[in-house]
């Protein structure tokens, strides 16, 4: 199973787990001279990353999206926009239910994403 987990908004970065296994984790701040803490809201750059490393959008089995403010829910992928609601961020004692979160089959890609506990 592919797995790719995406870190949108400041420190943006895009990892590949293939199996249980790290292909590859790109920090958006690391490349093309990019400023420090880089934000990541365009999916053209995961799509760039997985296309550099051999793999397509549609190799991929599951997106995994970091949980935050919900109201960023809208972003790029290249000219379009799209629509990928968020788990929120969340600064409250652990939840039981912390890893209960469902798969989006609905959005452009395939995705899931949990809160971000601070």
């Amino acid at each position: 199973m592919r797995l790719c987990g995406i870190k949108f908004g400041h420190d943006g970065s895009v990892a590949l787990i293939e199996g249980d296994t790290l292909v590859f984790s790109v920090e958006l701040e690391k490349l093309s001279n990019n400023m420090r803490h880089a934000a990541l809201f365009d999916l053209a750059f995961v799509e760039a990353v997985l296309n550099a490393y051999g793999c397509a959008v549609s190799d991929v089995d599951r997106f995994v999206v970091d949980g935050w403010h919900p109201r960023k829910d809208v972003f790029q992928w290249g000219e379009r926009e799209v629509h990928l609601p968020r788990a929120p961020y969340i600064q409250t004692p652990l939840a039981r239910n912390i890893l209960d979160a469902k798969p989006r089959d609905d959005a452009p890609i395939p995705y899931v994403t949990y809160p971000h506990y601070a």
